[in-house]
């Protein structure tokens, strides 16, 4: 064989190297949250750059142009779902005393938002299509229902998490979870456990491991034959497939637990990015702060604007007596009673807010993706949670020096004013 011979045939050997080392992955991040969105999306952009064919399910679509093997399937009605039809800030106004109650009707609202997604045109198109194929699946957890697609498709999958994962998904891939030292997420602490709240956190994840084995999945048998037909393995089964799990866990921030080699920890902020300018008039508005400046979200579910008059009225007394101004996520037009301190927009560029120098304080919901922005950028916060993760975030925040806590069913103005001003001039 001659050289130019020898030559052609390395370079045809190398293309066929590159056309075959690309997998084909199906992704479903069903929740409309964007919170739960923005964790993901990083990586399946880096996926794709590095060649591999994706088709995603997305209540967010990134609608990038530059990455044709990126092909979204748009689920966005689904946030009608969740705002409108079960008004999830409603929900959260309005949760029962009993967080088993409340479980109850997230799970009722979650399991019918994806039961529309199901039955959506594309992602039965793709259920039906008998010539598609894919290699690999990675999916939110826990949707139990979509697991199906992982046999429809006889393909591995990977489970992933925008929190951290309850006790159930975790014994899938046979992690243990210690209840006293690591208590479920839900509940309302996170660090130090004292003897009641041990006897809890082992009676919640009982509970929640006997709510999804005898409910859940039973429940959830009809829709798998409804949107998939007949002929799969019961979802307790499909369950323990799982091959991986991705967790939005910190070690820094999250309490210590074993890990198996099958769970991967994503935590520390992969939808962190680099920084832009931020919009001319607030730069000039926020460089104007000569006492510097407090910036007050509850995230993109907890809507201020919908909150308990009494509460909003009580945040508005104690910011006008602040000496600092305050940037308020505020999601209407129009602030009732608004002091001229206050500075309020729909949407704030919330990681450019946080790395502004002059910067003195973060008050928020405790949502893990904002909290993880705020100590990426050194910013102490002061805590507000309302459901979920939130609560456990800001124990784990207070018992490690990161900020303070409040409850905000019964806060007071002077309460409110005391936590702010001991946060920012007393630093740790």
């Amino acid at each position: 064989m001659g050289y130019n011979s020898f030559a052609r045939f390395l370079l045809l050997l190398c293309v066929q190297i590159k056309q075959h080392n690309g997998a084909r992955i199906l992704g479903i991040v069903p929740t409309p949250s964007y919170s739960h969105q923005v964790v993901f999306q990083p990586i399946w952009t880096e996926l794709a750059l590095r060649g591999h064919d994706l088709t995603v399910l997305t209540t967010d679509p990134m609608n990038n142009s530059s990455l044709p093997n990126l092909k979204e399937i748009d689920l966005g009605f689904a946030y009608d779902l969740w705002n409108v039809k079960h008004n999830f800030t409603h929900m959260i106004r309005t949760a029962p005393d009993s967080l088993l109650k409340f479980i109850d009707r997230y799970v009722e609202m979650v399991d019918d938002i994806v039961d529309h997604q199901l039955a959506h045109p594309e992602v039965k198109a793709l259920i039906t299509n008998k010539t598609e194929h894919f290699d690999l699946l990675m999916l939110e957890y826990p949707y139990p229902s979509l697991t199906t697609f992982s046999e429809r498709f006889a393909c591995p999958f990977i489970g992933m998490t925008s929190l951290d994962a309850h006790s159930n998904i975790y014994d899938a891939v046979g992690n243990p979870s210690h209840p006293v030292l690591n208590p479920d997420f839900s509940l309302p602490f996170g660090g130090s456990l004292n003897f009641r709240q041990r006897v809890l956190s082992l009676l919640f994840q009982t509970y929640t491991r006997l709510y999804v084995r005898m409910y859940s999945y039973p429940k959830l048998e009809s829709q798998v034959r409804k949107h998939f037909g007949d002929g799969y393995p019961p979802l307790g089964d499909i369950a323990i497939k799982v091959s991986m799990l991705f967790v939005n866990v910190d070690p820094i921030f999250h309490n210590i637990r074993p890990i198996l080699p099958a769970v991967v920890r994503i935590g520390g902020g992969t939808h962190l990015k680099a920084p832009r300018p931020l919009p001319s008039a607030l730069q000039s508005y926020l460089d104007n702060a000569t006492e510097g400046f407090v910036y007050f979200s509850l995230g993109s579910n907890v809507k201020s604007a919908d909150i308990d008059l009494q509460l909003r009225n009580t945040l508005l007394a104690a910011f006008a007596e602040l000496p600092y101004r305050v940037l308020w996520k505020f999601e209407n037009e129009d602030l009732p009673g608004r002091p001229p301190n206050v500075y309020i927009s729909k949407w704030f560029p919330q990681q450019d807010i946080l790395r502004h120098p002059n910067i003195k304080l973060f008050v928020t919901q405790g949502g893990l993706q904002s909290m993880e922005e705020a100590v990426y950028n050194h910013v102490p916060m002061l805590g507000l949670p309302f459901y979920a993760d939130q609560y456990s975030n800001v124990d784990l925040m207070v018992g490690k020096g990161f900020g303070l806590s409040l409850n905000h069913a019964d806060l007071e103005k002077e309460e409110f004013i005391k936590a702010i001003l001991e946060v920012i001039t007393n630093p740790r």
